[in-house]
C-alpha cells in the first residue's frame, strides 16, 4: 500500500523531531502513563471498590506501577518507531508472506 501525500508529510515531521522525542511523547507518555492510570484505576475499584487504598498500598502500587508501565512505554514507543521507519515495508506487506 503506498501511502498518501498527508501520511508522507506526517511521517516527514516525525522523522524531523528524533526518535528520543517520539519515545518520550508517544511510547512513554502517551502510551505508558495512559496504561499505567487505566490499570491502577482498574485494581484499585476490583480491590476497594469506590473506597481509597489504605495509604501503605496506595503508594506501593503507585510506584510500581508507574516504574513498569514507563520501561514498557519506552519499549512500545521504540518499537513503534521502528515499525515505522526502520522496517521496510516490502518485508512487512502481506503479499510477501508465505505461502
Amino acid at each position: 500500500m503506498v501511502p498518501s501525500p498527508k501520511q508522507i508529510e506526517s511521517r516527514n515531521r516525525i522523522r524531523a523531531k528524533g526518535r528520543k522525542h517520539y519515545i518520550v511523547y508517544t511510547g512513554i507518555l502517551r502510551w505508558g502513563l495512559s496504561m499505567f492510570l487505566l490499570t491502577t484505576l482498574w485494581n484499585w475499584y476490583e480491590e476497594y471498590g469506590w473506597h481509597f487504598p489504605a495509604r501503605g498500598h496506595f503508594w506501593l502500587s503507585v510506584i510500581s506501577g508507574l516504574v513498569i508501565w514507563l520501561v514498557a512505554g519506552y519499549f512500545a514507543g521504540a518499537y513503534m518507531w521502528k515499525r515505522l521507519f526502520e522496517v521496510p515495508r516490502s518485508e512487512t506487506s502481506i503479499e510477501n508472506l508465505p505461502r
